[in-house]
């Protein structure tokens, strides 16, 4: 059975509509749930680690283990998630993981494109397929913490077109995460999603891929809707 690239998998759901699910796991357990779960639904999958849960779990670990089940025919793939240096997604290209995702984000522009463009560049030389998430606006919060009060997002920090447009243009990421109004972890209250904006920053951006973080906590129709959105 051939299983589709991420490239692939990508561009078939920007042509149908759908968005690939992403799942973070720490443990051998939570990895097998989530196996579980793919096959059940047929459905293909991003799982990642972040810095932290790469130094817990092992990244050649993780990346044999997703491997292995992408050869039993799961369409399962591993992403590098958060890497918060240039270094930390070069290490994971190193170790072969499917997906890098460089988040460089609170830092000024122009270092995150300079550093994003040496990772896009590495890879390129490393492997071709693995493909490479960049990151622009900032992702409020920490994605370990559960919020017993309300968390409100500053529009300052929610991504610019023209700044957007500018990362793609210079850095060539095979997607792009923008900041539109989620946050990582478990607030009182539900992200406030600019849909208007995830709208502009598609029309912008042509078909490149856009990635969503922050997801818990969203309702089923916001993600509904920011699929339709972007």
């Amino acid at each position: 059975m051939k299983i589709a690239t991420l490239q692939e998998l990508f561009s078939q759901a920007q042509k149908e509509g759908w968005a690939l699910p992403h799942f973070n796991f720490a443990s051998l357990s939570q990895l097998h749930g989530i196996i579980d779960a793919l096959k059940e639904t047929h459905s293909p999958a991003m799982v990642g680690t972040s810095e932290k849960e790469r130094e817990f779990f092992g990244m050649k670990e993780a990346v044999g283990i997703v491997r292995g089940f992408r050869e039993d025919g799961i369409a399962v793939y591993l992403n590098a998630d958060h890497c918060l240096s240039v270094e930390s997604a070069l290490e994971a290209c190193d170790a072969e993981y499917d997906s890098v995702h460089i988040d460089l984000s609170k830092h000024p522009l122009e270092e995150n494109i300079s550093g994003t463009s040496r990772v896009v560049a590495y890879a390129k030389q490393k492997n071709p397929r693995i493909h490479i998430e960049g990151e622009v606006g900032y992702i409020a919060t920490d994605s370990s913490r559960i919020y017993t009060e309300a968390i409100s997002i500053p529009k300052e920090s929610y991504a610019k077109i023209p700044d957007a447009l500018r990362f793609w243009q210079e850095t060539k990421v095979h997607r792009l995460a923008p900041a539109v109004g989620t946050i990582h972890g478990i607030a009182a209250n539900a992200p406030a999603i600019d849909f208007k904006l995830t709208e502009a920053l598609r029309s912008a951006l042509g078909d490149l891929p856009l990635v969503m973080h922050g997801g818990s906590g969203v309702s089923d129709a916001d993600i509904q809707e920011a699929v339709k959105r972007g």
